[in-house]
């Protein structure tokens, strides 16, 4: 009797670890803790990551399009687009934060974790702010865009906004 007590408990829990496991993959974390990573969900993304590899971190692709001698997916669901060489190696990640109309992102707000050398990156976050992110240094050449400043780092990134300083989107570019 206690046998089949302790295997129900048994399957319980490895049921209830896979519900969580699953339940806590469709959210998305996405970090550049410096110019050398990327990471997703702690996964870190390089230009060695396959596609394939990554593809279900996303969600469903909702439109995929020929792009720069690769492919670029659209991830509506989940408000990124991820494109990608034409071996199908991850070249770069975009995020869309508030839509402004901009037909190469997805409409849908992203709305998982993002950091910047720890720092979080809400959808509040002022043209003249980025500067003070710690761990990257960016140059703002002008009030729409700011990108880092470090061409030859492993990982760029590019932070735009709209005329009134609203963050529109944010761009990690592997290198």
């Amino acid at each position: 009797m206690k046998f089949i007590v302790l295997k129900r408990v048994a399957v319980g829990v490895v049921f209830l670890a896979s519900i969580t496991s699953i339940f806590a993959q469709t959210t998305l974390d996405i970090s550049m803790p410096d110019e050398k990573k990327l990471m997703v969900n702690g996964s870190e993304i390089n230009p060695k990551t396959n596609f394939s590899n990554v593809k279900a971190l996303f969600g469903e692709v909702s439109s995929e399009k020929e792009k720069g001698g690769g492919k670029e997916y659209m991830f509506e669901s989940s408000g990124v687009i991820v494109s990608t060489t034409a071996e199908g190696f991850v070249k770069g990640i975009g995020i869309n934060i508030n839509w402004d109309g901009d037909k190469n992102f997805p409409k849908t707000a992203y709305s998982g974790t993002l950091s910047i050398g720890g720092t979080p990156i809400t959808a509040s976050l002022k043209s003249e702010e980025v500067a003070k992110l710690k761990g990257v240094e960016f140059a703002c050449p002008f009030p729409l865009l700011c990108a880092s400043k470090n061409n030859k780092a492993a990982v760029r990134s590019m932070i735009g906004f709209s005329s009134k300083n609203v963050l529109t989107q944010v761009i990690f570019i592997l290198q």
